[in-house]
């Protein structure tokens, strides 16, 4: 079994043990799931991107907010700001469509994944969603804070 697969079947099993329900895509080494955190609603893709020996367990986080036309270069410097103080992952967005994410993935090389480390990848995307979306929303239909308030109010508050 080459390495993708050992990763993809790893996730799959994490999954399954976390009471997940995933779909497995046919196109590419990667399966989707639905999930609703406290404040919002995501599409989850784990793909697995590269090759042996470099294989990339990757998590990707969709949030179901579409930022609107006239609001994304505003939401393009939040995003900017927000990856700013981020250690681990970063978020896009899609300035043609107006979908947000949050990615982050880490590499293999020639070691092994290992569930605590599959894990704490998806956990530390999901987090991070669940805690700027509050910050992305009230950007777009809030409170006329400026980017730069949103974000920092996000910053200030204590990380759970």
């Amino acid at each position: 079994m080459n390495a993708e697969n050992q990763i993809l079947n790893l996730v799959r099993e994490c999954l399954d043990a976390d009471g997940c329900r995933c779909r497995l895509l046919e196109d590419l080494p990667a399966v989707e799931l639905d999930v609703s955190l406290e404040s919002v609603f995501c599409a989850v893709r784990v793909a697995v991107l590269g090759e042996s020996p470099y294989s990339v367990p990757h998590v990707a986080v969709r949030n179901a907010l579409i930022v609107p036309e006239d609001a994304r270069p505003t939401m393009a410097e939040a995003v900017a700001r927000a990856n700013f103080g981020l250690s681990l992952g970063c978020f896009q967005l899609d300035m043609s469509s107006g979908r947000l994410l949050f990615c982050v993935g880490m590499p293999v090389a020639d070691g092994v994944v290992g569930p605590d480390q599959f894990r704490g990848l998806a956990h530390c995307a999901l987090d991070t969603m669940n805690r700027y979306n509050r910050a992305f929303h009230r950007l777009i239909y809030g409170d006329d804070l400026s980017p730069a308030e949103v974000i920092a109010e996000v910053e200030m508050a204590p990380n759970d």
